[in-house]
């Protein structure tokens, strides 16, 4: 006569890095006067998601990629999407400029 003993056993799925963040809202437009102040907030709610769970994984990180018009601007907080204006601007010399963000998460 054979015998058994049966237990269960509970399995739990973790998340994996497995999302891109996906900006929101996207393109951000943005038309300043050349009279506007360095420190100025130039942009408030540049925003990505990620949809990875809570976490690093979820956690997006903003930057300013490299390239010719990149030192005009910032980010306040990397972890927030407030862009401010780092150098004065002149029209004379320069009607428009576009840089790039990246947004990224932690994983």
């Amino acid at each position: 006569m054979s015998t058994s003993f049966v237990i269960p056993v509970n399995v739990r799925v973790i998340d994996v890095n497995d999302n891109s963040p996906i900006w929101i809202s996207a393109p951000y437009i943005v038309t300043l006067s050349e009279v506007t102040v360095s420190g100025t907030r130039i942009l408030q709610g540049a925003h990505a998601e990620d949809a990875d769970q809570p976490g690093p994984f979820s956690t997006v990180e903003y930057q300013i990629l490299p390239g010719p018009y990149s030192d005009f601007v910032q980010f306040l907080n990397p972890l927030e999407g407030t862009l401010v204006l780092k150098k004065s601007l002149d029209y004379e010399t320069m009607q428009n400029f576009t840089v790039k963000l990246r947004a990224q998460d932690q994983g």
